[in-house]
């Protein structure tokens, strides 16, 4: 992962012309009206384009889980501002991700798959920039 950020911590991005694969972000919050609406018109607003979204209401604890895949001419610094702000104002966590160059790597596992299937799933939604080569 090249960069993720959580509300309070500063972003890094990289310059359009370096990046082939989409951001990701990904939203955690109490479930609530308007929480899409405004993702989505934050990410309008500061010219990017959802390439690809999943989003899901754990009815059980009330939380509301968005993925977002984000490309396009972003302004980036606009659209942090605007996120701050919505992440303040509707109780947002949030983490964004930008693709690097993918690192070689090699996953060695015991008998509990979980671990290595944890890391292949967030490998193939792009949240790690990472090339598995081996397992």
């Amino acid at each position: 992962m090249s960069a993720a950020s959580r509300t309070n911590e500063p972003t890094v991005h990289p310059e359009p012309a370096t990046r082939t694969r989409p951001s990701v972000l990904t939203v955690r919050c109490a479930d609530q009206p308007g929480i899409v609406a405004a993702v989505a018109n934050l990410i309008a607003g500061a010219g990017g384009n959802i390439a690809n979204a999943d989003q899901h209401t754990d009815r059980a604890s009330s939380v509301f889980l968005q993925r977002i895949e984000i490309d396009g001419p972003v302004d980036w610094d606009r659209f942090d501002a605007g996120l701050a702000d919505a992440a303040r104002r509707m109780g947002i966590e949030w983490e964004l991700h930008h693709p690097g160059t993918p690192t070689r790597v090699v996953v060695a596992c015991s008998g509990e798959l979980y671990c290595a299937a944890d890391l292949l799933n967030r490998v193939e939604l792009g949240e790690l920039d990472a090339e598995v080569v081996a397992v």
